[in-house]
């Protein structure tokens, strides 16, 4: 007799993305599809999907491991709904690329909310005009790297709490609120940031804990923050906050350059650069703020305010 035999189609390891494209269930090169989330549909936990050319691809839920890359060249956007995210992952343990994307909204939520435990891994992207850029909130914990991210126009530039990061080349610009808040439990790196034009109540980068168990630990180096509320600021909202911030320039904070607030906030000062701001170094309301005596605080309106513990050179 005749046998006959159905085989569903496989997913690939690697699958492709056009603007030429239709979503199909081989996204190959041949064949690409249209979208981000055709695409993804079509590729194995753990593959990747490649941008060809440039276009928009919108909007994608991921809920698998998965690499979206765009080369050099290929500008490949997401446009972000209003009231809406851009590119959301589901809650679950996986690990997350992404690369050489553009965000942008108007009026939306979120450029990037990563909801899952695992990794996310975030290079050569640009997202602007969301409220928050980025927000890392995994229910147990995750590992974040950010390199040569730039945020623009929003409240928040990135939001983390349980995470362990390093944040390389970040820049951040124009933010209402937090350009950079790093708390409950969170130990994260942030290295060579640019952070600009934080109005109203906004701070540069801020390690704050909201839960009593949880240690937050935050250190900045080498970065620069100008015209902001608060530069860098250690702030006890319920737990244990340590900062260290190494070798900044802060540039017209409008409250305080290098400032610990409450008493399980401890901020520690060496080789950074205090100008035009209201107050250089601040300790306020039962904060630590040490500092060696080879900072530059100089030309605020107050340099320091609060009892400052001085610890010489290292």
């Amino acid at each position: 007799g005749l046998v006959l035999s159905v085989h569903a189609h496989a997913a690939a390891q690697r699958t492709f993305v056009s603007t030429g494209g239709v979503d199909n269930p081989a996204c190959s090169l041949v064949a690409p599809c249209r979208t981000f989330a055709g695409a993804i549909a079509a590729t194995n936990a753990g593959g990747e999907v490649v941008v060809v050319d440039s276009g928009g691809y919108g909007p994608v839920t991921i809920a698998q491991s998965v690499t979206i890359v765009a080369p050099a060249g290929v500008h490949a956007a997401v446009s972000i709904p209003g009231g809406g995210q851009g590119i959301t992952t589901s809650p679950g343990t996986y690990d997350v690329t992404l690369r050489g994307l553009t965000l942008i909204g108007t009026g939306s939520a979120y450029g990037i909310r990563a909801q899952h435990d695992g990794s996310l891994t975030v290079e050569r992207v640009s997202i602007e005009g969301a409220a928050t850029g980025i927000a890392v909130t995994p229910p147990t914990g995750a590992t974040v790297v950010l390199r040569d991210v730039a945020l623009r126009k929003g409240t928040d530039g990135i939001y983390v709490t349980r995470v362990t990061g390093t944040f390389t080349r970040v820049s951040a610009d124009r933010f209402s609120s937090w350009a950079i808040y790093v708390s409950n439990g969170s130990t994260v790196a942030i290295d060579r940031a640019t952070v600009s034009n934080a109005t109203g109540n906004g701070y540069g980068a801020i390690g704050g804990s909201a839960s009593g168990g949880a240690v937050t630990r935050l250190s900045v180096t080498e970065s620069t923050i100008s015209n902001v509320s608060a530069g860098i600021a250690s702030a006890d909202f319920g737990g244990t906050v340590l900062v260290e911030a190494t070798g900044n320039a802060i540039i017209g904070a409008a409250s305080a350059g290098l400032s610990a607030q409450g008493a399980n906030a401890t901020l520690i000062a060496s080789r950074n650069s205090v100008t035009r701001s209201n107050v250089g170094l601040q300790a306020g309301s039962g904060g630590t703020l040490i500092t060696f005596n080879d900072n530059s605080v100089v030309r605020n309106t107050l340099e320091t305010s609060g009892v400052m513990t001085s610890a010489g050179y290292r």
